[in-house]
């Protein structure tokens, strides 16, 4: 697979060279981008590259335990802060007609960013992931205690894969250390070996 890659990578120079007036040929210029795999292979030569990625295979069931409460968290929040916050169906001055939703001073309306549920994941998405862009926020109380909801949920559901991943990267990283200590151990007992054998065999 990699000779494929490395032909790939190499290809566009050498068909540009040949077909150099064929202009169609500048999209194939892509295919360079296939050079950037070779970092990965770099990757088996490391042990920090191998020592993450077991760190990550050893996490999936946390992951995808934080994955699963995301999926229903958004569903939940996001169903909760559109009918909080989308605000009545207004007509505006120039005839068109959109959601619109007190401002944060409760004196006007503005237009309400929470258009329909599946635009509200977005919003839970940023804020549970702490995120926070500030694109998409709530104004009225009860969108307020939505969010406020959310926000304090969301740190204990983080909180809880993150814990799991730095333990599992502590242990790694532990046992690491530990076969580069016990590495130079090891070499000098198979040369105290070798050299009893060998003053054995000399007297």
């Amino acid at each position: 697979p990699w000779q494929v890659i490395y032909l790939l990578a190499v290809a566009p120079f050498w068909l540009e060279d040949w077909f150099s007036n064929v202009n169609s040929l500048n999209s194939v210029r892509v295919l360079r981008l296939f050079r950037v795999f070779q970092v990965i292979k770099l990757g088996k030569y490391n042990r920090t590259f191998v020592t993450f990625f077991r760190v990550l295979k050893k996490s999936f069931p946390a992951l995808n335990l934080l994955f699963c409460i995301l999926f229903f968290g958004m569903c939940l929040f996001g169903s909760l802060i559109y009918e909080a916050e989308r605000g009545l169906w207004t007509r505006t001055t120039d005839g068109s007609y959109e959601f619109r939703r007190p401002t944060t001073a409760g004196d006007a309306t503005e237009a309400s960013p929470f258009t329909s549920i599946p635009q509200s994941f977005w919003w839970f998405i940023v804020t549970a992931t702490t995120v926070g862009y500030g694109d998409t926020y709530p104004t009225t109380p009860w969108g307020k205690v939505v969010a406020s909801s959310a926000i304090l949920l969301s740190l204990l559901v983080v909180a809880f894969p993150i814990s799991v991943f730095t333990h599992l990267w502590e242990e790694e990283f532990t046992g690491y250390r530990g076969s580069e200590l016990t590495q130079p151990e090891e070499d000098l007992s198979i040369r105290d070996v070798a050299s009893g054998v060998g003053f054995g065999a000399g007297g």
